[in-house]
């Protein structure tokens, strides 16, 4: 396994015993780029989430509106716990 298949997979373990950093948003908060110039290990959710010690929960969809960020918050609304972090970008 290469450094780049462990960091994708470290990235989505989930950490039982760890608060989660949950983000919301659109295209600037997944790896999506026109180009692919950006992959999953570096965007800004994945390095925020380690440099904090937190599980990433990444709930950004590439070119969602602010209708649509506003209906998947209100779909995992009860999913967040009290000691979560959530970004809404």
């Amino acid at each position: 396994m290469n450094k780049a298949e462990r960091l994708k997979k470290d990235a989505t373990i989930s950490k039982v015993d760890m608060n989660n950093l949950v983000v919301f948003g659109d295209s600037f908060s997944t790896h999506f780029t026109t180009n692919n110039s950006v992959v999953l290990e570096e965007s800004w959710p994945v390095l925020l989430s380690k440099k904090l010690n937190l599980n990433l929960i990444n709930n950004a969809l590439p070119g969602a509106s602010n209708g649509e960020i506003t209906n998947e918050i209100f779909k995992k609304y009860d999913d967040i716990k009290d000691d979560d972090i959530v970004i809404l970008e």
